[in-house]
């Protein structure tokens, strides 16, 4: 491929870009008010905790890193709770990594209408169903920081500014990983940074690998901030539960899941068959009769290896986890079309090709945009989300004042739409039934709920079965009769002796023989 360009010659076309920018917010308009899943209704708790003061890990308990909280934190600072912050944090990460998808693509090609491509098939899959890519779960942030990254080490910077894009490319790598830790596997695209600058593969020199130091160094230092700021404040051993006991278990061995991510199925998910187009378009990279490799062709290389790696290493492969394959595919389709056309956009085949990409990506989607936001919530979950929102209805229009609203079960949801803020810490049940924290965090739940005894409990899933929460929530709610109708998901309790007590004659468990 040519050398690399400065970023000055030619520009970026803002007005294309701007063009594509309207499109993804209408196209966030299309599903506005989409119930959340489990995760995204758990981080908006979790960031309204935050701003009403309560303490993440030592109260507010879940066990990603604080990124993602503090992300959503900062939307609500703008919108308030709700849907809008939901929103304006989806097109803050899906907007970012639109101009980065862009400005890539025109420092490795040095062609407007490769990055206009790369950015217009960013646009046609940033919101795809399959990938539950709509809403904003933790892989928008770190695409929107990775894409970055790829841009700062391909620019050709004047020496006296090199410096500053090595720690401006290390900075993000440590922003994504308070994300989500397996985005420093991004790291790999050192390689080819350092060892194929200019564009042909060469020695690198003493300021190469300083560089690159540089970008290691800041990479790795940055997640370790919440580390240091947590024993600053005394809370490092709940930091350290969530973050490194938790996680160890909920991971399992990496290696292993490394090892089974091997499998078809999971290194190339059913999900990724709706972007066949961007793959066979990057496969064009590889068609080349002179070698040696180029700086391109590393770089997708090196970006190919990480996301897999990122993909696999937690050992779970739920669809948002292969978002991370989309900024990735609409830069490697474009420069592979660009690679077919030798340069060149005249030729009848190229536009061809991009054309059919475009058009089929898009073809793909076009049912899912008569679609309402609950209908997508359906396409991707089922009702169970539907359902955690009528749930909350339901508690609230019984509940009378400042009355306090318990829910069990994977049931933040109930929090979010019921506007009611948890009367403890632990908002979903998993950690308190699997996993090294369970008693002790069992006992934290119990102790909460005995110092303020809720007057209404919503559950799903079932009352846990443990001796220490189980059976004093079992010996305290009775379930209201009315929600035990069919086979709903989220029932709801009421406090014995309470207000709402479906049996109001029976003795208050506090007065009972034990």
């Amino acid at each position: 491929m040519d050398a690399e360009p400065r970023l000055s010659r030619p520009g970026p076309d803002w007005r294309l870009l701007a063009a594509l920018a309207l499109l993804v917010v209408l196209r966030a308009a299309l599903t506005y008010g989409e119930p959340p899943e489990r995760d995204l209704a758990a981080y908006a708790v979790i960031a309204e905790g935050l701003l009403d003061g309560r303490a993440l890990y030592t109260d507010l308990w879940d066990h990603k890193p604080p990124g993602v909280h503090l992300a959503y934190a900062a939307a609500q600072l703008v919108t308030g709770p709700g849907p809008a912050s939901l929103c304006l944090a989806w097109l803050a990460a899906t907007l970012a990594t639109l101009v980065g998808v862009y400005v890539a693509t025109l420092l490795l090609s040095h062609d407007r209408v490769a990055a206009g491509l790369a950015a217009a098939f960013w646009v046609a899959v940033c919101g795809h169903l399959v990938f539950e890519a709509n809403q904003p779960n933790v892989e928008a942030f770190i695409n929107a920081c990775l894409i970055w990254v790829l841009v700062a080490l391909a620019l050709d910077a004047p020496d006296a500014r090199r410096w500053r894009w090595a720690a401006a490319a290390g900075l993000l790598l440590g922003v994504a990983a308070v994300f989500k830790p397996v985005a420093l596997t991004a790291l790999l695209l050192l390689v080819p940074h350092v060892l194929l600058r200019g564009g042909q593969a060469r020695r690198p020199s003493r300021r190469d690998l300083a560089e690159a130091g540089l970008v290691v160094g800041l990479a790795l230092a940055v997640p370790t901030l919440p580390a240091v700021y947590f024993a600053a404040v005394g809370r490092l051993d709940d930091y350290t539960d969530a973050i490194v006991a938790y996680n160890r278990f909920y991971a399992g061995s990496v290696l292993e899941n490394l090892w089974r991510g091997r499998a078809p199925d999971h290194l190339l998910s059913r999900s990724l068959t709706h972007v066949l187009p961007l793959f066979a378009a990057s496969g064009l990279l590889l068609l080349r009769a002179r070698r040696p490799v180029t700086r391109v062709e590393g770089f997708a290389a090196a970006w190919a290896i990480a996301t897999w790696i990122a993909v696999a290493a937690p050992g779970h492969y739920h669809p948002h986890y292969y978002q991370l394959w989309l900024p990735l595919l609409a830069v490697a389709a474009s420069l592979g079309l660009r690679h077919l056309g030798e340069g060149e956009w005249r030729s009848w085949r190229v536009r061809l090709c991009a054309a059919a990409a475009l058009v089929a990506l898009i073809g793909v989607q076009a049912r899912h945009s008569t679609l309402t936001p609950d209908e997508w919530s359906v396409q991707k979950y089922g009702r169970v989300f539907l359902e955690a929102r009528q749930a909350a209805r339901d508690a609230v229009a019984l509940l009378r004042g400042d009355e306090v609203l318990y829910a069990h079960g994977d049931s933040a949801a109930v929090y979010y739409h019921s506007g009611r803020r948890p009367p403890t810490g632990v908002i979903y049940s998993m950690p308190l039934i699997q996993g090294p924290l369970r008693g002790r965090l069992a006992r934290r739940v119990r102790r909460d709920l005995e110092a303020k005894p809720p007057v209404l409990m919503v559950v799903s899933g079932g009352l846990p079965v443990d001796r220490v929460l189980g059976a004093w929530l079992r010996e305290r709610y009775a379930l209201l009769p009315s929600t035990d109708v069919g086979p709903r998901r989220y029932r709801l309790y009421a406090l014995r002796g309470g207000r709402l007590d479906p049996d109001p004659q029976a003795e208050p468990p506090d007065r009972r023989t034990r």
